[in-house]
């Protein structure tokens, strides 16, 4: 069986955590990793790195562009600022 892992993040969200997160990924693991980002393609290059711009997903969107003005603190009303995770696995 072939496994590969999945990850998703915004342009900040690489600056953040996702750079880290790939590095210490592509030292440690031997498998394959599918990275959605949103625009700006990461600029970790690595044969086992697919990348995929979630920007580029009409679905997501139009589901940013519909429900991009629910915010706030409480995490159970930020449907847009989690769902790329949901899209990433979505995403075709």
């Amino acid at each position: 069986m072939k496994h590969i892992a999945c990850t998703s993040f915004s342009p900040k969200g690489y600056e953040v955590y996702g750079k880290k997160f790939l590095e210490t990924f592509l030292e440690y693991w031997p498998i394959e990793i599918a990275v959605f980002y949103e625009g700006q393609k990461p600029d970790i290059s690595d044969s086992r790195v697919s990348y995929f711009d979630l920007l580029e997903d009409n679905e997501f969107k139009a589901f940013q562009d519909e429900y991009g003005y629910f915010s706030g603190n409480d995490y159970r009303f930020m449907a847009t600022k989690f769902s790329p995770k949901v899209f990433a696995k979505t995403s075709s």
